[in-house]
């Protein structure tokens, strides 16, 4: 599933990203533009919350329970503590097997005791069922990390699952972080956000026990674990390092985040990786390999029990999600445009119709036909107006002098929705602030069309992002809080030094530092490490093991412990305080110590999606 999150725990160390391109000033007006001002009906900001039907009646599937499977000694805890993830567990004659671990640490600390109300047998090993956040977070609230760490107690993944985490929890962790929050509605009060289509309720918040795989698995094949045969296979569809588990003894199939309650998300709007849709079809029809009389996923509600029964659902599952990949392609090849297929692809034909699991309460029809073209062909859709477009706030103005004015364009705006037409008055609101972001008026009834699309909308997660977008415009919520929010949960999570230093590279003003060339060389006090960090054509390069001489070479050398530097990647200590107290000690030049540090930004990016 989601890459989610967590995601956030890097968020801290990657800076806002200034807008690019040069000021320009307001378009001239039209010499026939209605100049009339515009007076803001504000009866119409405010709108009457409610729930479309459907979406009431779905958030029943994650009620948070623990049951067994059938006469088998697996267990399913499903969303304890409404966090949005499953884990299962498989009792053994020498010990317990959990498929996934949780969300958090408070996540973790729940399913460890849920486990001891159904066995007071030993944890002896665990898979991690994809990298997702969602699914590894708890693991040192099962386990004990010394006993992972030193591959005593086995945590098996797929050999790609190191990889795939930092791609996509670390490397775009600040945006994913900040759009994962509007997805997931984690700034909205808890009477909105009712639950999460795919998963359950709570998704974002907590800190994270993630300990790192020590059984990294190349192949499919049979293992054995606490007394339990097992046959471990690869998926990848929807994450590349999906794998499930057949319990033969059993006849119970173990399919990871493969099948929702939900059509696939092909498509996730916090942002991720290409999806592959075929793979992804073909995921759920590995369950049929095996002689299968239950099959479980990680945010399924419960198994699927009976072959005639997996086999209908997988094979539905699997044709939407081919239909709509097919069906693309089909127009793509026609010369469409993502716009054209989204408008192509607002439902899926009744004949795929099935009753949760092709429902869009987490893909979307729209979503998942448009993101192949991005993934097939790219950014340019064929039109080469496209290479050097009009700047967005340039276009704006212009727009809005040509429409007549700002005034009339709010003017149509409000009529728009006070006939019933949301949309349109959020489309001609955009293009007010563009003009101007600080319209207070534009904000406030771009805010009040979001509201009314987002109370009529049955997708949880678009629901959530039109509900926060509405309270970033009126000011009921802010940006900054979000980005602290993600500060905060960076600095709770436990971040190897590499991993800290490398997301440096993204901080990197390229306009302060230009073509200079600096390096400073980080020596732990108390272990053998030193990282030499190189600045060139501002661009940030790292040495996990330089040589004695490569480090006499540095313009500035700093010495501390490791903790101090991990609290001065994360924010947490100033580098000057450390140096003035003695937690550091400097060697070398303090100027190029200076000028290196300086070419970073700083802070967290509080994004305003509605209005830049």
């Amino acid at each position: 599933m989601k890459r989610l999150l967590t995601t956030l725990a890097l968020a801290v160390l990657l800076a806002a990203c200034g807008q690019s391109g040069d000021p320009v000033g307001d378009a001239p007006e039209d010499p026939a533009a209605d100049n009339t001002p515009f007076e803001l009906d504000r009866s119409l900001l405010a709108v009457e919350r409610s729930f479309p039907d459907y979406f009431l009646a779905h958030k029943e599937y994650f009620t948070p329970h623990v049951s067994r499977v059938g006469e088998t000694p697996v267990w399913l805890l499903r969303n304890l503590g409404g966090w949005a993830a499953n884990s299962i567990v498989i009792e053994g004659p020498e010990g317990l097997v959990v498929y996934d671990t949780g969300v958090n640490r408070a996540h973790g600390r729940l399913l460890a005791k849920a486990i001891a109300s159904v066995s007071d047998k030993p944890i002896a090993a665990i898979v991690y069922s994809h990298h997702h956040v969602d699914h590894v977070s708890g693991t040192d609230q099962l386990v004990d990390p010394a006993r992972v760490a030193s591959g005593e107690l086995p945590v098996y993944a797929w050999h790609n699952f190191i990889d795939e985490y930092r791609d996509e929890n670390e490397v775009v962790g600040p945006i994913m972080g900040l759009r994962a929050m509007y997805m997931f509605g984690a700034a909205l009060p808890p009477e909105e956000n009712v639950h999460q289509g795919c998963c359950g309720r709570q998704f974002v918040g907590g800190s994270r026990g993630y300990l790192p795989p020590n059984r990294l698995v190349e192949a499919d094949g049979r293992f054995s674990a606490g007394g339990v045969d097992f046959e471990l296979f690869h998926t990848g569809g929807e994450a590349a390092s999906e794998i499930g588990l057949y319990l033969p003894a059993h006849r119970v199939v173990l399919l990871g985040d493969e099948l929702y309650p939900a059509l696939a998300n092909l498509y996730t709007i916090r942002g991720a990786k290409f999806r592959d849709a075929r793979k992804w079809a073909a995921a759920g029809r590995r369950a049929l390999e095996f002689d299968v009389e239950y099959l479980l996923g990680t945010h399924l509600p419960g198994p699927i029990v009976g072959r005639e029964a997996i086999a209908s659902v997988v094979e539905t599952h699997g044709d939407a999600i081919l239909y709509l990949h097919d069906q693309a392609v089909r127009f793509m090849l026609k010369g469409e445009t993502p716009d054209q297929l989204s408008a192509r692809f607002q439902a899926l034909p009744p004949f795929l119709d099935r009753d949760p699991y092709t429902r869009a309460m987490y893909g979307t029809p729209q979503y998942n036909a448009a993101q192949q073209f991005v993934g097939y062909l790219g950014v340019h859709e064929g039109d080469a107006t496209q290479f050097r477009r009009t700047a967005p706030a340039e276009r704006g103005k212009r727009l809005v002098a040509l429409m007549g004015g700002r005034d009339r364009v709010l003017r149509k705006a409000q009529e728009a929705l006070a006939d019933g037409d949301p949309q349109w008055c959020a489309e001609l609101t955009t293009l007010a602030l563009r003009r101007d972001p600080a319209d207070e008026e534009a904000r406030l009834l771009k805010a009040a069309a979001l509201r009314t699309l987002g109370y009529a909308e049955t997708n949880p997660q678009w629901r959530n992002w039109y509900l926060t977008g509405a309270g970033e415009l009126d000011g009921s919520i802010d940006p900054q809080d979000l980005a602290e929010t993600i500060r905060d949960i960076a600095r709770g999570s436990d971040l190897s030094i590499p991993v800290l230093l490398d997301a440096m590279r993204y901080r990197v003003a390229a306009k302060r530092i230009g073509d200079r060339r600096l390096q400073v060389a980080f020596v732990l006090a108390d272990r053998d490490a030193a990282w030499l960090l190189t600045l060139r054509n501002a661009v940030l390069h790292r040495d996990d093991s330089p040589s004695a001489a490569a480090l006499a070479r540095a313009d500035a050398t700093l010495t501390l412990a490791s903790d101090t530097l991990k609290k001065v990647l994360l924010g947490e200590a100033d580098l000057r305080w450390a140096l003035l107290t003695g937690g550091a000690e400097l060697s070398g030049d303090p100027d190029a110590l200076r000028d290196f540090f300086g070419a970073l930004e700083r802070g967290i990016p509080a994004v305003a999606f509605h209005s830049q």
